[in-house]
């Protein structure tokens, strides 16, 4: 009899000592969560006024959207199952929904349910060139099924063939089977756990290694002649997204120096090892940081004209450091448009004087010079492949 009392006085209270006779409460779930596959479409905004409300009515539902980029030009409806399996992966997501804006006579809409893996979809016709009426009719269906995959089942969606992205086949009926006699029922198993799927982690992102470019370079260079024009030509090598280093060599005019006794003209050779990093900023603009060492061999050509006889020396060795920001844009992936400013400093120089008996100053290059640069780099090699 006194065990039995300790017995139900330990039980009184450890129920009272319970989280739920406490009114503890209960770990909140992470609410569901969509992937949503979007085209990247550089020229329109069209994509991303349906981001726009693809996201509301997702934080309506209190649902965590997930928006990732393909390119359309390599989207492939084979591949659909695969990417929609991976991207679902990284993002704990319970559906993935693409959105394909290619035309030119329907827009379109796929959906991959992670469970039972089905593929539903449904078009939208562009009728008479209303281009405006479609955006909004899928942008309405998409908001839909943002809503119903978080709630509940999908409705409004025709099943579709993963490998085709067509409308599947109604299956045939499968025949009754023949009536089997009543045996006893075999007892119960426990169900064998699930073994852990194992997701292969995403590539990373492509980016371009060899960069080409040919770019308009002014500067100045001394009291007279004050400015000097050019074309530079250059090679970089990017050993990772947004840094490079390379060489160019700049295709410069000749310069000319008239004074009442002497007449010169001054070749400049330049020769450059740069570097930088280009910061990414909204849609596809970047800031560039860079600097350059540069060796510049110039050549002095005498006039015959001239009633001074030139001196030996006919090659001089310049060398300089530069420091340069400047803002780029992409237009295209495999284009950069850019514009850069910066100061140069020479690191070694020599002044140009005439003997005429004594010495006469004529040209003195400046030993800090301002420069600007506009031009176009190309992007190739990219690596890893795109998809």
């Amino acid at each position: 009899m006194p065990q039995g009392i300790a017995l139900g006085l330990l039980s009184t209270w450890l129920l009272a000592w319970s989280p739920a006779s406490r009114g503890e409460p209960e770990a909140e779930t992470e609410p569901p969560g969509v992937v949503l596959m979007a085209p990247d479409l550089p020229e329109v905004d069209d994509d991303e006024r349906l981001i726009a409300r693809v996201r509301s009515a997702a934080q309506e539902g209190e649902a965590s959207l997930h928006v990732v980029r393909y390119d359309p030009e390599a989207f492939d409806p084979a591949t659909l199952v695969e990417l929609s399996r991976r991207r679902a992966g990284e993002h704990v997501a319970a559906a993935v929904l693409w959105l394909d804006l290619r035309g030119p006579g329907s827009y379109a809409l796929y959906l991959f349910e992670v469970e039972g893996e089905r593929v539903l979809g449904r078009r939208v016709p562009i009728e008479d060139g209303a281009t405006a009426a479609a955006h909004e009719a899928l942008a309405n269906i998409a908001t839909s099924v943002v809503a119903e995959s978080i709630e509940g089942p999908v409705t409004g969606l025709t099943p579709l063939d993963p490998t085709t992205l067509e409308e599947a086949p109604d299956p045939e009926p499968e025949p009754e089977p023949a009536a089997e006699p009543e045996t006893e029922p075999e007892p119960k198993t426990e169900p064998k756990p699930k073994p852990l799927e194992l997701v292969d982690a995403p590539p990373p992102p492509a980016f371009p290694r060899l960069w080409l470019s040919l770019a308009y370079a002014g500067s100045s260079f001394s009291r007279d002649p004050l400015l000097s024009h050019g074309l530079a030509l250059g090679a970089a090598w990017s050993p990772a997204p947004r840094a490079f280093v390379g060489l160019r060599y700049d295709l410069v005019l000749p310069l000319t120096l008239d004074d009442p006794q002497v007449r010169l003209l001054l070749r400049r050779h330049p020769i450059s090892l740069e570097g930088g990093y280009r910061f990414g900023l909204a849609r596809r603009w970047d800031l560039e940081v860079a600097g350059r060492l540069s060796v510049d061999p110039i050549r002095r050509i005498t006039d015959d004209r001239s009633a001074l006889a030139p001196t030996a020396d006919a090659w001089r060795l310049f060398s300089s450091g530069a420091l340069a920001v400047g803002v780029g844009v992409a237009p295209i992936r495999e284009l950069r448009v850019g514009l850069r400013v910066g100061a140069e400093g020479l690191l070694s120089r020599a002044d140009y004087v005439a003997n005429d008996p004594e010495s006469r100053l004529l040209l003195s290059p400046h030993p800090v010079r301002g420069f600007v640069e506009l031009g176009l780099a190309f992007a190739t090699l990219w690596r890893p492949k795109k998809n």
